[in-house]
């Protein structure tokens, strides 16, 4: 309608009525080019290509988890397509749940092969404690968590963002004009082809008049609709930057490789912080230790570990000067033992 008018009027320029339209065709081309459903296919074959890679790592490099990995690789993937597809859940939450049922499969297969299998209990023991241990280092928190949650954040605003420009490019293409407007423009187009001055146009005063009569409604999402265009324009190179969903899905086989390899590489002291090889944890197919004794006595041995460290770090340091060391919180909640411990400070002369 606005270039319509532009060509009847022949005025150089009609911003408002203009950016609006000019708008929706650049979203309009890009909806057609990298559109929503286009997009989100690609999307969800990026995440079925990644899944396949990952089954391969363990079937192929960690050959005796490959049987037990498979439901918690299947899990995590399965959140990220639902995810993806529109689905409200917690995706940090849920790559941490995938990395609390991975725990137990590479402390018993990976660093422990020669045990026989672990309890329900005793398993549960371990995802419990993961997140306190962090047997995977920053891999699992920072490098693959993270950079998996903000890429996929990205990838799923921009969908939201397009199905959005799509429902706004379908309602105003499809809008009907008042009859005011067609007896405007009747009168613009044809009132000096009456007069016989067929090659004349309309002024330019009249010509704005009608046509911001008849897109008055229209010229109202300007503002709106620029500032739509102006969060795509800085949500687009994200996704094509540091945050791109594509970059981050073709490694994320090898981030959980190196998260293995590295509670592998720290497997001794995993076990001390356990307290696996000690009286501090149940014997592994005991069955009549239950899992509170299970949480509360492997915690128990955890913070006494890391008390030692700190110990054995500050005498390093300072030989001969005072300290004063206590358990890190949220270790030991509802345990005798561990209140009795927090509450005394050991004191280093």
């Amino acid at each position: 309608m606005a270039f319509l008018c532009l060509r009847i009027c022949g005025i150089p320029s009609l911003p408002r009525v203009v950016s609006v339209q000019k708008n929706c065709l650049i979203i309009r081309f890009s909806v057609a080019n990298c559109g929503n459903d286009s997009s989100k296919e690609n999307f969800i074959e990026r995440i079925h290509i990644s899944q396949n890679n990952t089954y391969v790592l363990f079937s192929d490099v960690y050959k005796k988890m490959d049987g037990v990995a498979r439901e918690p690789v299947s899990q995590l993937f399965q959140d990220l397509l639902s995810y993806m597809e529109g689905r409200q859940l917690e995706l940090e939450s849920k790559i941490s749940e995938f990395f609390d049922e991975l725990f137990p499969l590479v402390y018993h297969h990976s660093i422990n092969p020669n045990l026989k299998d672990f309890s329900a209990d005793y398993k549960e023991c371990l995802r419990q404690t993961r997140r306190e241990i962090r047997p995977f280092g920053d891999i699992a928190d920072r490098a693959t968590t993270q950079h998996l949650v903000r890429s996929f954040t990205v990838a799923r605003t921009l969908l939201d963002a397009f199905e959005l420009g799509v429902e706004v490019i379908t309602a105003t293409s499809s809008m009907r004009f008042r009859p005011e407007c067609d007896t405007g423009l009747m009168k613009l187009v044809y009132c000096s082809h009456c007069s016989g001055f067929a090659r004349t146009k309309p002024c330019g005063g009249y010509c704005l008049n009608v046509v911001r009569g008849c897109l008055a409604h229209v010229a109202e999402l300007d503002q709106p609709w620029s500032n739509y265009v102006k969060m795509l324009e800085r949500l687009v190179p994200n996704l094509l930057g540091s945050y791109n969903i594509e970059d981050v899905l073709s490694v994320l086989d090898t981030k959980i490789s190196e998260a293995i390899m590295y509670a592998m590489e720290n497997g001794p002291d995993l076990s001390k912080k356990i307290g696996i090889s000690r009286s501090e944890c149940p014997p592994l197919g005991n069955e009549k230790h239950g899992l509170q004794w299970c949480l509360r006595n492997c915690k128990l041995a955890i913070a006494s570990h890391l008390v030692l460290s700190n110990l054995e770090d500050a005498m390093s340091e300072q030989p001969n000067s005072v300290k004063t060391l206590s358990v890190p919180e949220g270790l030991m909640k509802g345990n005798t033992e561990s209140q009795i411990l927090k509450r005394t400070l050991i004191k280093i002369k």
